[in-house]
């Protein structure tokens, strides 16, 4: 059966067909990838030749040419072009040429080709920048879209996908990372979080004063203040020792929850999470408000994603009502106080004690 999106982005496809070229990898290393990608999945008959394998490169755009003219195809990856690449990697004008064969091929048979490809050294020490890529300022120019792949630097089993460059893309999507765990199956989940390109830079090693403030930070967990919390009241610690407090978002993946969170499928993740907490804004006008709750004890959750599910809202009120979150849910929204946002479906506006 055809997949309707991939990480929670819906798939745009015409052939349902992809090339895959790899350079470091033959297939005996690819077989044993693909079983474990595959592992409690049926794959039909139809759908075995859908992805095609390149492993010999000589005269590559040629052979790719070939390929698509007898079968079309959506997608062509290739990993890693600073192994097809056999110019100077700073000279723009030889990237481009060099690029410009595959971007030939795109227009011609109406395919995105997608290049893998590496970063500077120690670039792990900067925020996320289409600056980082390895090679000429030509090679970013050249591509329609840069994406950088990052290590979470709290936690092992979190990537982080950075949208660098878009032509076409909305600003919010090159704002912030999106936050995948990738499994012992070597898959990716998208997670529905997002985070800050700053909370991704791997910082040189602690010092005393940085412990200490960690130190801080997991006392107040365990005395089970949430991560909004915790980030709040770390702040003037932060200041007295001299050194950056840390985010909500790096607290939840430096100290995960125990407890895992009800699993939401991906197409149903809260893309931003809480964005807002304070009355209700101009666009969202008065609100409905309980007749228990004043206005000096009432303020609301803005939550924005693609649908507002049980669970994620479960999240965000356990952020602010550790006992009994369930409860207060069903109760808040059996007297209807969760609520679709006037200015749009995909804006819930949540009731919340101060």
């Amino acid at each position: 059966m055809r997949e309707a999106s991939f990480l929670g982005f819906p798939i745009n496809a015409v052939h349902h067909r992809a090339i895959c070229v790899s350079t470091e990898d033959g297939d005996e290393a690819v077989g044993p990838i693909l079983k474990m990608q595959l592992r409690g999945r049926a794959v039909s008959e139809e759908a075995r030749d859908r992805l095609r394998f390149v492993f010999d490169t000589e005269n590559l755009p040629e052979r790719l040419d070939q390929m698509l003219t007898e079968q079309p195809a959506d997608l062509i990856i290739v990993d890693a072009l600073g192994d097809l690449y056999e110019g100077n990697m700073n000279q723009s004008n030889e990237v481009r040429r060099f690029i410009q064969k595959y971007n030939n091929l795109t227009v011609k048979h109406g395919c995105l080709v997608l290049f893998m490809h590496h970063t500077g050294k120690r670039t792990e020490e900067r925020e996320p920048s289409k600056h980082n890529l390895l090679g000429s300022q030509g090679l970013e120019a050249k591509m329609r879209v840069a994406f950088e792949l990052r290590a979470d630097p709290y936690s092992g089993d979190i990537r982080h996908l950075c949208v660098l460059k878009g032509n076409y893309l909305p600003r919010e999507a090159k704002e912030q990372s999106y936050v995948l765990r990738f499994d012992e199956n070597l898959l990716f989940h998208n997670t529905g979080e997002r985070a800050t390109f700053g909370d991704l830079v791997k910082a040189p090693e602690e010092n005393s004063n940085e412990r200490e403030l960690w130190a801080e930070a997991k006392a107040l967990l365990d005395a089970e203040n949430s991560f909004e919390k915790t980030a709040q009241l770390l702040r003037p610690i932060a200041d007295t020792l001299g050194v950056k407090p840390p985010s909500k978002s790096a607290l939840a993946r430096r100290y995960p929850k125990s407890t895992p969170h009800p699993t939401v499928p991906p197409s149903q993740t809260l893309v931003n999470g809480m964005v807002g907490c304070g009355m209700t804004t101009p666009e969202d006008g008065p609100g409905r408000r309980p007749a228990a709750f004043t206005d000096e004890q009432l303020c609301c959750l803005f939550v924005k994603g693609n649908t507002a599910t049980t669970a994620q809202l479960l999240e965000e009120l356990q952020e602010h009502y550790p006992s009994e979150p369930a409860a207060l849910f069903a109760q808040l929204q059996q007297q209807g106080h969760i609520q679709p946002s006037p200015s749009g479906k995909d804006c819930w506006r949540i009731p919340v004690l101060l």
